[in-house]
């Protein structure tokens, strides 16, 4: 008997937590589905090296990558051409795609934080407040951060819409963020979406990434379009390895797991990093609660699971805040199409 086909989109998948997430995939829904992998990536020699170890281990499991650049509105809407050629469903969207471009420790407010405020637990569970980061700006003038983490998203997601549709009458389609526990309302300036005066620009991208995520399920639940938001929680990946070195991380390593007794969102490796995403893909997507994270959590006594945790973030202004993304997006998609 023929297997359904199961058809999944990713951004982000070529390293870290995406790579690894994809193997899990396969290797959970393989035996019970026609699995065919849609990979955007703007490094195609990366693609075709997440295409190659999927042959080798996957056989059954089918890839079409896609060049795109999910920073820049163009790239994703060339790309989404070739898709919507290619495809004719989809079943689900996961946007893992993201950018966190870090300078160094603030240490100045580590410091401050552990010595004055007592509230060092706080900052090593969300990461807030801890690192001097670099403010870029993309050809179209939009803060990178934001373009990646949330505006491209946002648009590869609208012109999907009709594939997502299509996939209703046999089963309802997810589209599952990566969140931080990073995200929080202090980063977010409803005078600045684009966090392009303030400091935070990763916080406020995943905080409007999750507003933005909140009222696209409110939207298109009656279209069969389930909108989730899952939270990796603290690993160690390319991301990372961009404020230190490996070998140093593996010096902090024995400190981690100790803390992660305190801090089980200390998932540490991509491995445990992407149990709330695969998790979700097992769910029924009616059962889930669109205003909260799904949280990858690990330890000794119950090894990796999933916690649900509620986001602070009420139904207005997720409508309000999805309606500023939507301006500035149709602003650029008139300007490239």
């Amino acid at each position: 008997m023929d297997l359904p086909e199961k058809v999944i989109l990713f951004t982000g998948v070529t390293s870290g937590i995406g790579l690894v997430l994809v193997e899990r995939i396969a290797c959970q829904f393989e035996k019970t589905h026609q699995l065919h992998f849609c990979v955007t990536c703007r490094n195609m020699n990366k693609g075709k090296s997440l295409e190659k170890m999927l042959a080798i281990n996957h056989e059954s499991v089918q890839v079409t990558l896609i060049k795109v650049d999910i920073g820049d509105v163009k790239s994703i809407l060339e790309g989404c051409n070739k898709i919507r050629k290619r495809f004719s469903k989809m079943d689900c969207m996961y946007l893992n795609a993201g950018i966190m471009p870090v300078k160094s420790f603030n240490w100045k407010n580590i410091l401050k934080s552990c010595l004055l405020d007592l509230n060092a637990v706080e900052m090593f569970r969300t990461g807030y407040g801890m690192f001097n980061t670099t403010q870029l700006v993309n050809d179209d003038g939009i803060n990178e951060v934001f373009a990646t983490n949330v505006l491209g998203h946002y648009v590869l997601v609208q012109e999907m819409i009709p594939l997502l549709e299509a996939n209703v009458q046999k089963k309802l389609s997810q589209i599952i963020w990566t969140t931080s526990a990073n995200a929080t309302k202090d980063a977010y300036n409803p005078n600045d979406l684009t966090c392009k005066l303030g400091p935070n620009a990763y916080s406020n991208s995943k905080y409007v990434m999750e507003a933005t995520s909140i009222e696209l399920n409110e939207r298109y639940n009656s279209k069969g379009i389930y909108s989730q938001i899952a939270d990796p929680g603290t690993a160690i990946t390319s991301l990372t390895l961009g404020i230190l070195p490996m070998w140093i991380w593996y010096i902090f390593l024995p400190i981690l797991w100790m803390v992660r007794l305190l801090l089980p969102n200390l998932t540490l490796t991509p491995y445990n990093a992407c149990q709330s995403l695969l998790w979700l893909l097992q769910q029924c997507p009616e059962d889930l609660d669109p205003g909260s994270r799904y949280c990858s959590q690990t330890s000794l006594l119950k090894g990796n699971y999933t916690v649900q945790k509620k986001i602070d973030i009420t139904p207005g202004e997720a409508n309000s805040i999805y309606n500023k993304v939507s301006v500035i997006a149709e602003e650029l998609l008139s300007k490239y199409t």
